[in-house]
């Protein structure tokens, strides 16, 4: 299956990291087992969700991150436009090239 043709994320499942994700596709769910999960919105939403599970969100609402994209939850990485630093895209761009190398090195327990 390919990995973009699903209409919508259902859930990311598993029990102490992430195994897989069920998506919908135009017929039916599906499991697809994976060991991470990437979610982009190409708008900007409330970052209550974030809230929710414990991340670190500003006066201004955004999602507290160190130089490295680290949020307080460990193995949570996040850039763009929630993180508040810019909306410029080589901002945003940058940022998610240092949050998935912060994501790589912490899979690789190089950190």
């Amino acid at each position: 299956m390919n990995l973009f043709s699903y209409d919508k994320l259902i859930t990311i499942e598993g029990k102490n990291s992430v195994e897989a994700i069920k998506v919908m596709t135009k017929s039916e769910a599906k499991i697809i087992n994976v060991n991470a999960a990437f979610v982009a919105k190409d708008d900007i939403s409330s970052t209550a969700l974030f809230e929710k599970i414990g991340l670190k969100i500003n006066e201004w609402k955004f999602i507290v991150t160190d130089g490295n994209q680290k949020t307080n939850i460990l193995g949570i990485f996040v850039a763009g436009d929630c993180t508040g630093r810019g909306f410029q895209v080589a901002t945003v761009v940058g940022d998610g090239v240092i949050a998935a190398l912060s994501a790589y090195k912490y899979i690789k327990h190089d950190t």
